[in-house]
């Protein structure tokens, strides 16, 4: 059985640790490619990178494809769960006024449904789970300190990144 993603980029999860020195985001880093991460799945987050928001959401493409497979897949299924909503009304719900106007019935109920879909598409899109991850490397950063953001495909290695950050530093963040 095949499932759809509405994601479109390629890493979907982030695990984040923040670290006092280099040396030790670097032994961090050194344990996570060790341990089987690829060196593009790691980034290390400097206190003076200028732009450490590239680092931390690196596939801008991905984002906008996200967004794009998102709004079209989401609200695609909200007009057909409107459809099949007012269906039911003006077939078997007895309802007098869907019987009477079941052309108002079909648009309106499938405009609604179409319309929730797109909302629901945009806040996929915008990943508010990314934002305190984000927020708190931008901190340790003006904080003078490193950070390391490691981009993961799964569950189980969202999982085994977590625990190795966690072998060097207290302080570590992950999306969902």
């Amino acid at each position: 059985m095949s499932t759809v993603s509405l994601s479109g980029e390629k890493y979907d999860s982030k695990v984040g640790g923040t670290f006092a020195s280099e040396a030790a985001a670097q032994r961090a880093t050194e344990q996570l490619v060790s341990a089987g991460f690829r060196n593009e799945q790691i980034s290390l987050v400097r206190p003076d990178d200028a732009h450490p928001g590239r680092k931390i959401e690196p596939e801008s493409k991905g984002i906008v494809r996200t967004m794009v497979k998102a709004h079209l897949l989401l609200g695609a299924t909200g007009l057909l769960l409107g459809l099949l909503v007012a269906s039911f009304l003006v077939l078997w719900s007895g309802f007098e006024i869907a019987a009477s106007s079941p052309v108002m019935i079909y648009v309106g109920l499938s405009f609604l449904g179409g319309a929730a879909g797109l909302l629901l598409g945009g806040l996929y899109g915008l990943r508010p789970d990314h934002d305190a991850l984000t927020q708190n490397v931008k901190a340790a950063a003006n904080d003078d300190n490193w950070s390391v953001v490691v981009h993961t495909q799964s569950e189980e290695e969202k999982h085994r990144a977590g625990e190795l950050l966690e072998q060097h530093t207290d302080v570590t963040h992950e999306t969902l």
